[in-house]
């Protein structure tokens, strides 16, 4: 070893360290204990929606259909005609007036006959079905619905256009109600309301009757509103 080198002793070294150590400012908050980030929960998977049925299962009519609101004259007229013991009619004018659909009520008797003719179609198919397949059934299939809703067509308009209707003529109260009675409806219906009309005409005749059936359910929900009649002037 050369004569010039002095050597270090490590106790020198350790006291060099420790003493520069001490000169280095090392930030509080790098002291502390890392703080871990929270992790957010997940969220909440949203309950699928049901989807609406397209037909009332109790009416097959349209499901989820907005109610017409009746307004003053309306309600004029439906407490007139039930005072009076008339049926309620109603004339929807259609594309500025160049077409006109009138729809009635029903005196109680008609009524009965139309439902006892729904009533026959509805258990002459739970009668085609095992007492296993009646158990399942949770909404009537389409062709049945479709009958029920051609008879109740049938009693219903009153006009089409210039073309007008009676209302069916009733039934002996001795005759029960059978297949031969439907079918006799039925073919009312294709008569009067199919043969020469286009499938459109008939797609608006059936929709303009949903809302005939709404605004009728929406006067009798109003008998009950005591702040509407009030404001029509009935009270």
């Amino acid at each position: 070893m050369s004569d010039d080198i002095q050597p270090v002793e490590s106790e020198d070294l350790l006291e060099q360290a420790k003493a520069l150590a001490e000169k280095i400012e090392v930030p509080e908050a790098d002291l502390k204990a890392p703080v871990e980030k929270e992790i957010p929960p997940p969220a909440p998977v949203p309950a699928p929606v049901p989807e609406k049925p397209e037909n009332c299962k109790r009416c097959g009519m349209k499901a989820g259909v907005e109610p017409l609101k009746p307004d003053e004259a309306e309600m004029r007229e439906y407490v007139r005609r039930l005072i009076s013991g008339q049926p309620y009619t109603k004339a929807f004018s259609l594309f500025d007036g160049n077409l006109t659909f009138v729809f009635r009520g029903l005196q109680q008797t008609d009524r009965d006959h139309m439902d006892a003719l729904s009533t026959f179609i509805r258990q002459e198919f739970l009668d085609s079905l095992s007492a296993i397949e009646r158990d399942l059934i949770q909404v009537f299939p389409p062709h049945v619905l479709s009958e029920e809703l051609q008879i109740r067509v049938v009693f219903a308009v009153q006009a089409l256009g210039e073309r007008t209707f009676s209302v069916p003529a009733r039934l002996d109260t001795t005759e029960s109600i059978s297949r031969t009675h439907v079918d006799k409806m039925l073919f009312i219906f294709r008569q009067q309301f199919v043969e020469n009309q286009s499938e459109d005409m008939l797609a608006l005749l059936v929709r303009t009757y949903d809302q005939f059936t709404l605004l009728c359910n929406s006067l009798m929900g109003a008998a009950f509103d005591e702040n509407f009649y009030k404001g029509a002037g009935l009270g």
